[in-house]
């Protein structure tokens, strides 16, 4: 929908012109649709080649594919959804997987939140050195529930950590990011803005022949006053309020037009475009609204309108408003991240509550009842977009983010190994365990609450890596049943039959989810004993805290409790040294087969294990 140049020869990247023999750094962009990369990415992935980089573009193919394949552009078709549920998203993130492996690509570049998401999974897969996110808005917004929102920026922290450049194009997105944690270091973390084109979007007096003849190609008078809105016919987009907005202000006047540029979805699941077209009718404007559909010359749409009006409830931060302020329109939008930043109220447009159509008619009937506060407020939205969002100023800020990210990084080392990205699987993996498990631990605690009278959760000090001491946590299993002298019972006289059933399947290790968050423990190790234990140990038994303990381990997955303490131990120490992450994904499946089967879960005449009193001494040394 936006209007740009034809491709021509000239304009092809450098990178399919003959090269001077040196090796270009080769990075991947990866986006949703080609219409984004069209549309919104040319400029920004120009300003790259330029810099000396190869660009590639991995995306869904619509209509776009060829003429960004025409311009020089090495495109890779993968079919990315925008779906939210995580099983479609399988089969796309295999294939960037593989195509990066293949590729051997030194960065990726990622758009838009889901296509972003899957792509940074398979990049920390992948080992692609340098993973740079181009922020165009978060999911979560102002008045999603609480529950919800918590959940989608739980998502994004977890995928902060494995990302290593942010660009944001809207400042105040920047600072939600550095606020929950999502970005970690304030100096990787820029706003950039979103940039426009200034020759293509020139205000609306420079051209007012070309205005003329659209108009009437338009059939709208050339005395009406044009009230238009930009962007695909959905309920985010406001269309519903822009229907009331238009009944109340058409009441009494008959030269108010208003024009819609764009269309509906095909899968428009919720009716709106019919809604909105209900609404227009019920009020009698058929014969003043004008749909262009889905277009790519909306500067030349923008030459019609006197007034821009943007009643999203969700953006990131709108190229349509900059494109409307470089026209030299005076903007009405609601008070939505980005929309916010982008337009000052009173000074360059007005900006009302979200989801308002009454408000929304307000302030576009004061800007109808003042032309000068039209032609004031136009003017001083051109001398914005020309001091921040002149697409230039843009493309100096984004190839800059590269620059210095590659100048930061040995990209030729890839993602750190060993440790450090075993700690970003444990972070990702307990971090989206915890979000899809609980409504179960919150079932589990529940249950726990209702037949022990107790708190759920079981606290115990037990010892991590080098021998230092934690808090482990476990749901609770066994009663605080004593003897006359006030001992504790044997465990197996304590254990509930709930108890039983959370050892068996392994659920009561769950709260350790959080001591793993915490960077305590590790989704794979050494299971974390008491410190009592710490003296009772041989000199190789030791050697098991030399990395962190796990929820599960290798002794675990090859008897669990039916084994010996000594033969644990060798167990332990066998993956002390033989640690990788490859062994570690081989141990979870392990675990999930051993849990189903219930197997070892306890030594024979015992709850569960005996206490370790020590190894036996070799027969040569016994007095």
């Amino acid at each position: 929908m936006r209007s740009v140049p034809a491709a021509v020869e000239s304009d092809r990247p450098a990178q399919c012109r003959p090269c001077d023999g040196e090796p270009r750094p080769r990075t991947l962009t990866i986006c949703s649709l080609d219409v984004m990369a069209w549309n919104l990415l040319r400029p920004w992935l120009g300003a790259l080649v330029d810099a000396g980089y190869e660009v590639h573009i991995a995306c869904s193919r619509t209509e776009w594919f060829e003429q960004l394949a025409a311009c020089g552009y090495r495109m890779h078709e993968v079919r990315l959804r925008r779906r939210l549920n995580p099983l479609v998203h399988i089969a796309p993130m295999w294939a960037l997987y593989r195509l990066m492996r293949r590729e051997r690509f030194t960065s990726v570049n990622l758009h838009s939140p889901v296509a972003a998401a899957v792509g940074r999974v398979a990049a920390w897969l992948a080992r692609v050195p340098l993973a740079i996110y181009v922020v165009h808005g978060f999911y979560f917004h102002d008045d999603m529930p609480s529950w919800n929102r918590r959940c989608f920026v739980a998502l994004e922290w977890l995928l902060g950590r494995i990302t290593d450049r942010f660009m944001f194009v809207s400042d105040e997105d920047r600072r939600t990011a550095l606020r929950e944690g999502i970005a970690r270091d304030a100096a990787r973390a820029v706003t950039i803005y979103n940039g426009v084109d200034l020759e293509a979007y020139p205000a609306n007096c420079s051209t007012p022949q070309e205005a003329a003849e659209m108009r009437r190609g338009l059939g709208i008078p050339a005395s009406a006053t044009v009230v238009g809105v930009v962007g695909r016919v959905v309920r985010e987009k406001g269309y519903l309020e822009f229907a009331e907005m238009a009944r109340q202000v058409a009441t009494g006047r008959s030269d108010v037009y208003f024009l819609v540029v764009g269309g509906a979805l095909p899968s428009d699941r919720d009716g709106i475009a019919e809604e909105f077209r209900r609404r227009i009718e019920a009020a009698g404007l058929q014969e003043r609204f004008r749909f262009t559909g889905f277009t790519d010359r909306v500067a030349d749409y923008l030459r019609v309108m006197d007034i821009f009006t943007l009643p999203s409830y969700r953006e990131g931060f709108p190229r349509s408003v900059l494109e409307a302020m470089s026209c030299a329109l005076p903007v009405v939008t609601t008070c939505i991240r980005g929309c916010r930043e982008a337009v000052v109220h009173g000074e360059t447009g007005l900006i009302v509550p979200p989801r308002d159509g009454s408000a929304l008619a307000d302030a576009v009937g004061r800007l109808l009842a003042d032309p000068e506060l039209v032609r004031r407020m136009g003017a001083a939205g051109r001398a914005r977009a020309e001091r921040l969002y002149d697409q230039r100023f843009v493309q100096k800020r984004f190839v800059a983010v590269f620059q210095n990210a590659f100048a930061q990084v040995n990209v030729k080392t890839g993602l750190p190994g060993g440790r450090t990205a075993g700690r970003l699987l444990d972070i990702a993996v307990s971090g989206a365990a915890s979000i899809v498990l609980a409504p179960l631990l919150a079932a589990i605690a529940s249950a726990i609450r209702l037949t022990l009278r107790a708190s759920p959760v079981f606290a115990q000090p037990r010892v991590g890596m080098n021998g230092r001491r934690f808090t482990l946590y476990k749901f609770r299993t066994m009663t605080e049943a004593r003897d006359n002298l006030g001992r504790l019972l044997p465990d197996e006289w304590r254990l509930t039959r709930l108890g039983r059933f959370l050892r068996a399947t392994s659920l009561d290790e769950l709260p350790q989810l959080w001591n793993v968050l915490k960077g305590e423990m590790s989704l794979v190790g050494p299971r974390p004993l008491l410190p009592e234990y710490l003296p009772r140990y041989t000199a190789l038994q030791r050697r098991r805290h030399e990395v962190k303990p796990g929820i599960t381990g290798w002794a675990q997955v090859n008897g669990r409790n039916s084994l010996t303490w000594e033969r644990k131990f060798e167990l332990d120490v066998w993956y002390v040294d033989h640690q990788s992450l490859r062994l570690d994904a081989r141990i979870l499946w392990l675990t999930v087969w051993q849990a189903l089967r219930r197997a070892g879960i306890s030594q024979p005449g015992h709850a569960t294990m005996p206490e370790f009193v020590g190894s036996p001494a070799p027969a040569s040394c016994a007095k």
